[in-house]
């Protein structure tokens, strides 16, 4: 059975890197059919806690990357690490500096594997130094840990990231000096930032939970790491992450290193925002709105899903769906005085509390009466639709821009729709005594 793992330090968040690395390797076990094995790397002491630890497991779960094995902790392994070198020891394939024990690295010939993304690589083993395995303070290198772990743990495939290539020979000698099969190896493209640099903070957020936080989609943030040196044969807008297990296939995977681009990935989000329905996307909001102090708990659940579905093609990320659905979601606006002037000043305010009057007779209050009921009163006046329908866009919402006005003021009823324009109205009035004809 093909078994694969992850094996992230504790000593930080989950970065894109690491998911990238953890994706990979959950796409191609979940599309053989073996096991996903979570080993914790804990062995440095200094660094490594268990809040960072925490913050790479709910990394992974909100992707939906899911362990079959483990966690597992090399700190509570150290004596078969211990054991394994010890043995190297007593076949003179290993000798003591001080407390630390250290592998003789063969001089003669050269290490050989075939990489499943990079193909055929060789190293001369004179090129090599020899290689530490137990520190003075007894705790296992990282070379060592990996070979012992790997192959206890039955590890067929090592899946990681390209800068791993040269601790390769390393590990493949240590593999054959304690009579271990060796696993196939892959490792995966680098990951830059738009200006081909190695990734990093200045390109953006680079944590997994600060893409979480900014409000993207766990299923989009998934998508887009998958085309980060992998793309599906077959063309799509979108694919969730069953779909894309189908797809996938390792071989299929390019060792030029990939580009992510932020923007791109708000574009991708921005699809997947679209693609969820008004009940998945309403729950999904619920921690962004709360965080806006929005009181959602005032408000029917039928009312919030509305409320998404007549934003939810519009925003980039779940915190934009938040900052456009203010005006729907609070009851008191904040005005730009000097716009709301702008804006009202189109008409009279006797022809505001006409129209006012005019939207207190529409019954039932839904589009197709409310567009029939303006039309018509501004017919009659010679008025144009534009200007006026503006002033009610920025009296309703404190916004310039909205979906179409008469959808706005269909959710937000009658009652809201009235108050807010006769405030509006006052407030402009109530400035300047000049301001019409009155």
């Amino acid at each position: 059975m093909i078994r694969v793992r992850f094996a992230p330090s504790p000593t930080g968040a989950l970065h894109i890197g690491g998911a990238h690395t953890a994706l990979f390797n959950w796409l191609f076990v979940r599309r053989e059919g073996g096991r996903f094995v979570l080993r914790i790397e804990d062995t440095d002491r200094v660094r490594s806690t268990k809040e960072a630890e925490k913050t790479i497991l709910d990394g992974l779960q909100w992707l939906g990357i899911t362990w079959d094995e483990g966690p597992f902790y090399q700190s509570e392994r150290l004596n078969l690490y211990r054991r394994y070198a010890e043995q190297l020891l007593e076949n003179g394939l290993a000798y003591k500096e001080g407390s630390a024990i250290v592998f003789r690295t063969p001089r003669e010939g050269a290490t050989y594997f075939k990489d499943i993304v990079w193909g055929d690589i060789e190293v001369e083993n004179g090129s090599l130094k020899d290689i530490v395995l137990i520190k003075s303070d007894g705790m296992p290198t990282y070379n060592f840990a990996v070979v012992v772990d790997d192959h206890t743990m039955g590890i067929t495939h090592v899946i990681r990231g390209e800068d791993h290539i040269p601790n390769t020979p390393k590990q493949i000698l240590i593999y054959k000096a304690l009579g271990f099969e060796v696993p196939e190896f892959a490792h995966l493209p680098m990951i830059l930032g738009p200006d081909k640099t190695k990734l990093s903070k200045r390109h953006g957020a680079t944590a997994v939970g600060e893409y979480r936080n900014m409000g993207y989609l766990p299923e989009a943030v998934f998508y887009y790491l998958s085309l980060l040196g992998w793309s599906p044969k077959e063309e799509g807008d979108i694919l969730y992450p069953q779909e894309i297990v189908k797809l996938f296939d390792l071989r299929d995977v390019t060792k030029r290193a990939a580009v992510f681009d932020l923007e791109k990935l708000k574009w991708i989000n921005k699809l997947f925002i679209k693609d969820k329905s008004p009940a998945e996307l309403a729950k999904a909001m619920r921690f962004f709105w709360l965080e806006k102090g929005y009181n959602i708990d005032d408000y029917p659940e039928s009312y919030l899903q509305d409320v998404v579905a007549i934003l939810q093609g519009r925003a980039y990320t779940l915190q934009e769906l938040a900052d456009y659905s203010d005006y729907l979601l609070k009851e008191s606006l904040n005005y730009d005085k000097i716009i709301l002037a702008e804006f009202i000043g189109v008409m009279k305010g006797e022809e505001w509390n006409s129209l006012i009057e005019e939207i207190k007779k529409i019954d039932p209050f839904v589009v197709e009466n409310i567009d029939n009921a303006v039309r018509s009163w501004l017919n009659k006046r010679g008025v144009k639709l534009k200007g006026v329908g503006q002033a009610l866009r920025y009296a309703l919402t404190a916004r310039r821009v909205t979906p179409g006005i008469f959808e706005v003021m269909t959710l937000l009823g009658k009652d809201r729709v009235v108050d807010r324009l006769e405030r509006a109205v006052s407030l402009v009035v109530g400035e300047s005594s000049n301001w019409q004809d009155a």
